[in-house]
């Protein structure tokens, strides 16, 4: 379930929307409700994809459902991850200042999980 996951958030970066969608369903029915991690990646990568496809709210809801679940564990790069994948959303549905925003929370965490790979990737996305 987690490399399905992993997969469609690849796919999606591609911008292979279908085959994505085809993995994150994959993750999706493969993954246990105890599997919090594949839980929060089939989401935020099908929230992406449905947000590239135009579909706002179903990939703001699944955004939001994604960062609620990461939210709940203590895997600080997953956090921050799922952080700036709904920035994504909220910047593809037109809303930049909520996206800054959330980029900012994302930035909090990498920086103090002390990612600085990740901390310079989401301050890069950042409007200047």
């Amino acid at each position: 379930s987690t490399a399905a996951a992993l997969l469609a958030h690849a796919l999606g970066d591609l911008d292979e929307l279908d085959e994505a969608e085809h993995f994150s369903r994959v993750s999706e029915e493969a993954s246990s409700p105890e599997d919090v991690f594949s839980q929060v990646l089939w989401r935020s990568g099908r929230a992406k994809i449905c947000a590239r496809r135009g579909e706002l709210e179903e990939a703001e809801a699944l955004a939001r459902d994604a960062v609620a679940l990461a939210e709940k564990t203590d895997l600080l790069n997953t956090q921050g991850d799922t952080l700036a994948d709904l920035a994504e959303v909220l910047a593809l549905a037109g809303r930049p200042a909520e996206a800054a925003a959330v980029l900012q929370q994302a930035a909090e965490v990498f920086e103090h999980k002390g990612n600085l790979a990740s901390l310079a990737r989401v301050r890069a996305l950042a409007p200047a």
